[in-house]
């Protein structure tokens, strides 16, 4: 029978290779969730970068469409009905004669205000309203325009009949053509019937009863007014250098790009110094092995050394017994007369005699 120190000693060092091995396998387990992170981070930075030559190659063809001279609303709207249709309006300077509606006017925010918006015009407002207002051509095709921002202060009372009056009469308005905000379906009309949240050609002529002309569809774009370099009245409209850009523009893509590189080195650095085996803990591991093996053939050699010694003392004490006694048969002649000749009784002492022609039996 094996000793209690030996079979504790046999189960340590069986415990000891177990845990080596599942410590082997939660090392890749957690090599390869932390890895697919770093990849996947990786490949983030990657889109971002696309995004970025993507972005840039729209900015500089925006850039050259504004530098071409204005043409005619309507003769870029009629020669562009597939694009217009699509969503793809082109960022061009036009040019549309006739004069405002401002009965026919939507107030749609609250927005921040411009960056270029002088302060000094904020007053205690934070935040205003885009005014567009449905445009009668001379032939009365009719258009929306954007005219620009104003704040919320302005958009009631006596500033907004100032701003509507100033909008009346006969003039010639220079704008950018551009589509709806691409921030999602338009949503409904506020509490106040003649204020919208979301900039949507389609959602704003309907609330406008805008009319479509025989030839143009009036609901394919838009127009964003140009504010000319000497003017400073409400509402506040864009500059032409202000169109040249997205609202996300190629340094954002790029600024998020590396970003995205930088976590996936980090987190690569990281993941290979929590999981991937060094070189000094693979020398531990080995030798850790090694030890392992030993103890446990020193064990195995101790056990048979037990088992030799058990099966040799049975041996030597079976040798040492002694044999038992064998008794000899009662056999002879003497025996089988005693037993078979009857005796004769004798008239002395009343004792049986046996014949005279009985055999002796043997001394």
């Amino acid at each position: 029978m094996l000793g209690p120190s030996v079979v504790g000693r046999g189960a340590r060092g069986l415990a000891t290779a177990a845990k080596a091995a599942g410590g082997g396998a939660g090392r890749a387990t957690g090599l390869a969730a932390f890895g697919s992170l770093c990849a996947a981070t990786f490949g983030l930075g990657v889109w971002q970068t696309l995004r970025y030559f993507e972005k840039y190659e729209m900015t500089e063809k925006r850039v050259e469409q504004l530098e071409d001279e204005p043409v005619a609303l309507w003769d870029l709207v009629g020669s562009l009905p597939a694009q217009l249709k699509s969503g793809d309006v082109p960022a061009r300077r036009v040019t549309v004669s006739g004069k405002f509606d401002t009965d026919r006017t939507l107030l749609i925010g609250p927005r921040p205000p411009p960056k270029d918006f002088p302060r000094e015009m904020m007053g205690a407002d934070t935040a205003g309203f885009l005014v567009v207002t449905v445009f009668v051509d001379d032939d009365g095709r009719e258009v929306l325009v954007h005219r620009g921002w104003v704040p919320r202060s302005k958009a009631s009372g006596a500033p907004y009949d100032s701003m509507q009056a100033r909008a009346r009469g006969h003039r010639s308005v220079e704008g950018v053509l551009r589509g709806s905000e691409r921030m999602g379906n338009s949503i409904g009309a506020s509490a106040s019937s003649d204020q919208i949240l979301m900039l949507d050609i389609q959602a704003v002529g309907d609330a406008l009863s805008l009319k479509d002309s025989a030839d143009v569809d009036a609901r394919a774009a838009m127009v964003e007014q140009i504010r000319p370099l000497d003017r400073s009245d409400l509402p506040f409209t864009k500059q032409l250098d202000a169109f040249r850009n997205f609202f996300t523009t190629p340094t954002t893509h790029i600024t998020y790009a590396a970003t995205w590189y930088t976590l996936a080195i980090i987190g690569a650095i990281l993941t290979r110094r929590m999981f991937a085996p060094s070189r000094s803990s693979r020398v531990h591991d080995a030798v850790s092995d090694y030890m392992v093996r030993q103890d446990n053939a020193r064990h195995t050699r101790k056990a048979g050394s037990v088992l030799m010694a058990v099966l040799g003392a049975g041996t030597y004490a079976g040798a040492r017994a002694p044999a038992p006694r064998q008794r000899e048969p009662l056999t002879g002649p003497a025996l089988t007369a005693s037993v078979l000749v009857p005796c004769r009784p004798t008239a002395e002492a009343g004792t049986h005699a046996a014949p005279a022609d009985a055999p002796t039996a043997r001394a």
